[in-house]
């Protein structure tokens, strides 16, 4: 380009100053364009890599990377972040929907969050009829899980009939697939080793307390794994009884 313009210039008949002046002047414009033209590809790059900085670095803060499951009969399901911090919260029922209304818990620390539910009025009303509470954490076994494992079980100690385990990805998976909470999942694998005929529709909409309850009795009325208390009434289901 630049030998295109001398030999432009080359062809007019003008003073030599004159002539030399007009073309660095036009060089030098043309010089500065391109210097812009670098510029604005410059900042356009930056700015692609801000964007996907950003978006890279939110997409990791909203990703969960560990569960709990809080089931008292509002079933409750948080999404934790690897900074443990609640990302999600759902529902798994009605009464945990209803429980979730009344809640601000998304970017609070999980067992600020935990202990925002158990605090809520629905929630507390059913500890201090010694309802039983059971809290799993779920995700890669890596330091995250166990040190979430260890404060939630710390918190559940106050609780008389509160429990906290490790709750295996897969299991908690196909307990959603069946309709029932993990709390409920896990009580149902026990009370179907005493009474194989039970289904998962059986225990729907029945509370843990009830369903061991129901297992106690099958076992002859001897304590279960997780010692429930005492009961209330309770539906067992078609292929239990009544009480």
């Amino acid at each position: 380009m630049y030998d295109r313009i001398r030999s432009a210039f080359d062809a007019i008949h003008a003073e030599p100053a004159l002539k030399d002046q007009v073309k660095n002047d036009v060089l030098q414009r043309i010089r500065q364009r391109q210097a812009r033209q670098r510029r604005v590809r410059a900042v356009a790059v930056a700015a692609c890599l801000l964007l996907i900085s950003i978006v890279g670095g939110g997409w990791i803060y909203l990703t969960p990377t560990a569960k709990i499951s809080i089931d008292i009969n509002p079933s409750i399901e948080l999404g934790v972040n690897r900074f443990d911090r609640v990302v999600s919260a759902e529902g798994l029922n009605e009464d945990g929907d209803k429980v979730l209304e009344s809640l601000s818990l998304r970017f609070m620390d999980y067992d600020e969050a935990v202990a925002e539910i158990l605090e809520s009025e629905s929630v507390s009303t059913l500890l201090s009829q010694d309802e039983v509470l059971t809290i799993g954490v779920t995700g890669e076994k890596n330091e995250q899980c166990e040190r979430m494992l260890s404060s939630l079980s710390s918190c559940a100690e106050r609780e008389e009939n509160a429990h906290c385990y490790y709750a295996d990805e897969e299991a908690m998976e196909t307990a959603r697939e069946l309709g029932l909470s993990y709390g409920q999942y896990r009580a149902f694998l026990e009370l179907q080793a005493f009474n194989p005929e039970v289904t998962p529709e059986d225990v729907k909409g029945v509370s843990v307390r009830e369903i061991r309850e129901w297992i106690a009795d099958l076992s002859g009325g001897g304590d279960t794994s997780e010692n429930q208390g005492h009961g209330h009434g309770h539906h067992y289901g078609q292929n239990g009884k009544n009480s």
